[in-house]
């Protein structure tokens, strides 16, 4: 069941899961890099030279 509350939307949750990144991922990447850490994680390119998680900057504020 979804939230009304919910940090993300199911499909930018399903691209984070599908690149292989669960939630102690990104807690890592957060505490150790801040917010710029996980920037580069969902920017960066996959094999397909897509974007990992996503670029649009409203998914990625709403995530921040």
């Amino acid at each position: 069941m979804i939230e009304a509350n919910s940090v993300c939307k199911i499909t930018t949750a399903e691209n984070i899961a599908s690149s292989g990144l669960n939630l102690g991922h990104l807690r890592t990447i957060f505490t150790r890099d801040g917010q710029d850490g996980l920037l580069q994680v969902f920017q960066g390119k996959n094999s397909e030279g897509q974007f990992r998680v996503t670029n649009a900057k409203r998914i990625l504020e709403s995530v921040f």
